[in-house]
């Protein structure tokens, strides 16, 4: 995709997060372009000054307006910095709200295909990135070339047509030079990029897993393996930085022939009685005026095709295959899910001409071997995979290519690892439930899971922050918590994948008898032969992976 187009796309979201975007960068624009009007009258003010210093007949005038115009510049100034500030903040806060948006609305099959780690770097760049491109088109660009508009039109008035052109002509060429050298170091941000990304993913895969490298008594080798894994990131962006640090004194040099050219020629004019001592002063102040920002935008030009490339790295994310629902109503029915003639892929097999009813008011245990696939067929039970053959139905809905929007306040999943978001232990506990509680409610609910003496031990209530409560918590007591959550969603159908797996037997048996009497319908997947005993019917995987219904996947690197 074009730069421009991405730019553009860019902008389409941050409006779309911000309905006011436009009205503010548009306001923002004028401010910026008084400002360099502001700035371009000074030294206009003061030739005017040196000019009347011998006749001085309007001089205290002129320096009254000089002081004032200095006092308006200044204002729009802060103005200007305080507007920047407010809508960079909305930028990249748009872009970082539309990424996670759009990440987690990626079908799975994807999202298992991306690195967390580089995901996270890809929008942390992206979104600062586009908040400096913004800076660099409307607080540096702009305003320098506001300015050589207005230099143009001043020195046009004051000395003549062609000096103003001719210094037009050149500062103009700077420019195409600037953005000549641009494009040339575009190749060298590929490897920093590369490396950066390589770095936070090592960092992340070491914090992530300290308790392994802690357990394994490898502290030493890890943080060696680190050191060198440093060693060549410094290596390899310290090569790519001296090459773009190249072009970028090249770019200085040119701003350096700017300032020399003019400033020599305007002295020649001035030896030759051709310009005022004014003229000259607003020659020089113009040309040290244009100095600072040519200066930074020889810097930020080469970067921006940095900051295209960290966006177009973020846009590859927006094309992936999104998760559709049907917003078709469900109607009652004795079954929850039917399987008719049904082919998928079951770890590394494939299930075929599979067919099976959950019915209603029942309770189903899936069994089977460690790695058999029992958790990948929640994934089928949810949305998350779509059959190869055959049906698949909820209630009245097939579902088989298009998963049912209705259904998720239907159902409800606990998984084997707790899962608790930021927040308080309220928001945690009513995450995304659909139905009012009270504190009292609440508080019974912690009570029968006996979470509730642990909390009041820790001094701890409903509106304590979460990241406090879970250095109190067993893995027990927070996999209660995930449980406490799903139940008060008062699902139709409670999907438990190995939910008491961090419970000892008899707290176990006593959660899960309560679950029976709360929801309906419970889908159970799990090892233990004690849980077995509830179940009204069990699928076991173990008797259908041997059978001839099933058809290895075929391993690519035996061909």
């Amino acid at each position: 995709m074009k730069a421009y187009q991405v730019y553009k796309n860019m902008w389409e979201i941050a409006h779309q997060f911000d309905q006011k975007l436009y009205l503010r960068a548009f306001s923002l624009i004028v401010i910026v372009a008084l400002t360099a009007l502001a700035s371009t009258s000074l030294p206009f003010f003061l030739k005017q000054i040196v000019d009347s210093a011998t006749s001085h007949s309007s001089i205290f005038l002129l320096i009254l307006i000089y002081c004032m115009m200095w006092l308006v510049y200044q204002f729009l100034e802060w103005v200007e910095r305080i507007g920047s500030s407010i809508l960079n903040n909305n930028l990249s806060t748009a872009l970082k709200v539309h990424s996670l948006e759009n990440f987690l609305q990626c079908q799975k099959s994807e999202l298992d295909q991306i690195d967390s780690a580089h995901f996270i770097s890809d929008s942390n760049q992206a979104s600062s990135a586009f908040s400096q491109l913004n800076s660099t088109f409307i607080f540096i660009l702009l305003p320098t070339l506001f300015q050589l508009v207005f230099i143009t039109f001043y020195l046009a008035h004051n000395i003549n047509i062609y000096y103003a052109f001719a210094f037009l002509g050149f500062a103009l060429l700077t420019f195409w030079l600037s953005k000549k050298i641009n494009a040339s170091s575009e190749k060298y941000f590929e490897p920093i990029k590369q490396a950066h990304k390589e770095q936070n993913s090592l960092f992340l895969e070491k914090v992530q897993n300290f308790y392994d490298i802690k357990v394994n008594h490898t502290v030493n080798f890890e943080n060696q393996r680190f050191r060198q894994s440093a060693f060549r990131f410094l290596k390899t962006t310290a090569q790519s930085d001296f090459k773009i640090g190249l072009f970028m004194v090249l770019q200085v040099c040119i701003i350096f022939l700017f300032l020399t050219s003019f400033l020599l020629c305007s002295a020649y004019l001035f030896k030759q009685n051709q310009i005022t001592i004014g003229d000259f002063i607003l020659i020089i102040s113009y040309v040290g005026m244009l100095t600072t920002p040519f200066l930074m935008l020889s810097q930020q030009t080469t970067r921006i095709s940095q900051h295209f490339f960290h966006l177009k790295q973020l846009v590859k994310y927006f094309d992936l295959p999104k998760d559709h629902f049907s917003t078709e109503n469900l109607q009652n029915s004795p079954t929850t899910y039917v399987f008719q003639d049904a082919t998928f892929e079951l770890g590394k097999n494939i299930i075929s001409h599979f067919n099976f009813t959950f019915l209603q008011n029942k309770v189903y245990a899936i069994v089977g071997k460690t790695g058999i696939g029992k958790t990948t067929f929640i994934n089928y039970l949810v949305g998350l995979k779509k059959l190869q053959a055959g049906k698949i139905y909820y209630k009245n809905l097939d579902i088989t290519a298009q998963f049912s929007a209705h259904i998720f306040s239907e159902i409800a999943f606990v998984g084997q690892n707790s899962v608790l978001y930021n927040g308080t232990l309220r928001e945690n506990l009513i995450y995304n439930s659909l139905h009012c509680y009270t504190d009292d409610q609440l508080h019974q609910y912690l009570n029968i899971f006996s979470l509730e003496n642990t909390l009041n031990n820790h001094q701890l209530n409903l509106d304590s922050d979460i990241n406090t409560i879970i250095r109190k918590l067993s893995g027990g007591e927070r996999q209660r918590l995930n449980i406490i959550r799903a139940l008060l969603k008062k699902p139709q159908v409670l999907i438990l994948d190995e939910p008491t797996s961090a419970l000892d037997a008899k707290t176990g048996q006593e959660v899960f008898n309560y679950i029976k009497q709360q929801v309906p319908t419970l889908i159970l997947i799990t090892h233990s032969a004690s849980y077995m005993q509830f179940a009204d019917e069990i699928l076991d995987f173990n008797t259908l992976v041997p059978a001839k219904l099933v058809e290895p996947i075929p391993n690519l690197q035996d061909k």
